[in-house]
């Protein structure tokens, strides 16, 4: 098992309402959010967003790259 697993997310441009178009191209619409972290709005590919929650479970931690920021 791996001490960490990555996922790269986009920045986001559409929001609400405008999301339907990016879900029908494969693109799942996520919102980064916690304490001490600026709330933003991504994107991610749905087959890499899904594989990454398989492989990672309920107890390995991931990793989020945003172009190129850790």
């Amino acid at each position: 098992m791996a001490d960490s697993i990555s996922l790269v997310l986009q920045p986001r441009a559409s929001l609400g309402r405008k999301n339907g178009p990016l879900r029908r191209m494969g693109i799942t619409p996520v919102h980064l959010y916690g304490h001490g972290i600026e709330s933003r709005s991504l994107q991610c590919d749905n087959k890499a967003l899904v594989q990454t929650l398989v492989a990672a479970g309920r107890a390995t931690p991931v990793s989020i790259t945003i172009n190129g920021e850790e």
